[in-house]
């Protein structure tokens, strides 16, 4: 993600969870991650997942690898195959997921 400083805000969601069992609900999960850019002083962002089922992703990561640009790591269980993953950002950030 690129989080300009002075405010810039982005969020990525991801659609199912670990797991792909007949009848286990949980693993029809949603996974809400907010990512938004502090005022320059300091600099940096804060991110806060938000989980709704035990099968949702686990854990956020982010590394500043250049300026405003930041590389975001989601740790979720096993088996969490063909995910959705939707995100949007404010007119001065920007997203791309890999």
């Amino acid at each position: 993600v690129v989080m300009p400083q002075s405010t810039s805000t982005a969020v990525i969601k991801l659609y199912g969870g670990s797991g792909y069992n007949v009848g286990s609900f949980e693993q029809a999960a949603i996974s809400e991650l907010v990512l938004r850019a502090g005022n320059g002083s300091p600099v940096g962002i804060t991110a806060t997942l938000w989980r709704r089922s035990p099968s949702a992703a686990n854990e956020v990561a982010w590394v500043n690898t250049s300026g405003d640009t930041y590389d975001i790591y989601i740790n979720i269980g096993q088996y969490a195959y063909w995910l959705i993953a939707q995100y949007d950002y404010t007119g001065n950030a920007n997203v791309t997921l890999h």
